[in-house]
C-alpha cells in the first residue's frame, strides 16, 4: 500500500513491474489487458475455460491460457513465476473470492483484485474493485457493439486515466496501476490538477 493521497482516494496502487493474470477472456478483460500492456509494459495473461474467448484473445495477440483458474497448479511454471498480480473478472462474486483464495500460494493477497457488486463486511481475500460497474459479462456485451479501442486520456498532471463507457476505471501513473473506487467522468479528470 502507499501513503500517496491520490492513491488513497482512488483505491489501491500496484507498483511492482510484474505480470498480471486476468481471469476471464471476455471483451472487458481483453481491453483491460491491452491497456495494461500498452501503458505499463507489464505482461498480461488471460485465463478462461471458454475456447471461443481464448481464441478471440489470441487473435488479438494477447497471451491466453485455456484452463480453470481454480486450479493454479495446471498453469505452467513459466507463467506462475511471471505473474505477481491477479485481477478476477467473472460475474460470480463468490467464485471471484474463491479464485483469489486458490492463488494465495502464488500471489500476495495485497496484489489480488476482484470484481464485486458490493463490499462484504467480512474480510475476504482479494481487494474489491469497480463496484460501480455492471457485471463484467454485461459490460462485455455492451463492448460488442463498439469497435472503439480502449481509451486513455491524460489529465493536467500528465497522469493517464483509462476509460470504460466514459468513466475512469483506473489510473496509470509512471507505469503503476491505481484502481478507481468511484466514477470519474472525462470532464472531472481533465479538471483535476
Amino acid at each position: 500500500l502507499t501513503a500517496d493521497p491520490l492513491s488513497k482516494m482512488l483505491g489501491l496502487k500496484v507498483d511492482e513491474e510484474n505480470g498480471w493474470l486476468i481471469v476471464g477472456a471476455h471483451r472487458l478483460s481483453r481491453r483491460v489487458a491491452k491497456i495494461f500492456e500498452a501503458n505499463t509494459g507489464q505482461k498480461c495473461y488471460l485465463i478462461d475455460s471458454n475456447f471461443k474467448s481464448i481464441n478471440n484473445a489470441r487473435k488479438q495477440n494477447l497471451n491466453a491460457i485455456h484452463g480453470d483458474a481454480l486450479i493454479p497448479e495446471n498453469v505452467s511454471t513459466e507463467i506462475l513465476s511471471a505473474v505477481k498480480n491477479l485481477l478476477v473478472l467473472t460475474d460470480n462474486e463468490e467464485l471471484n473470492t474463491l479464485i483469489c483464495e486458490k492463488w494465495l500460494p502464488y500471489i500476495r493477497k495485497e496484489r489480488m483484485f476482484r470484481w464485486t457488486e458490493k463490499e462484504s463486511e467480512k474480510k475476504l481475500v482479494g481487494t474489491p474493485v469497480w463496484q460501480f460497474l455492471e457485471k463484467p459479462s454485461l459490460i462485455s456485451a455492451d463492448l460488442k457493439t463498439s469497435d472503439k479501442e480502449p481509451e486513455v486520456i491524460t489529465d493536467k498532471e500528465g497522469k493517464k486515466k483509462a476509460l470504460l463507457n466514459n468513466n475512469a476505471i483506473f489510473e496509470i501513473d509512471k507505469g503503476n496501476i491505481i484502481f478507481s473506487r468511484k466514477i470519474l467522468s472525462p470532464d472531472q479528470i481533465l479538471k483535476q490538477g
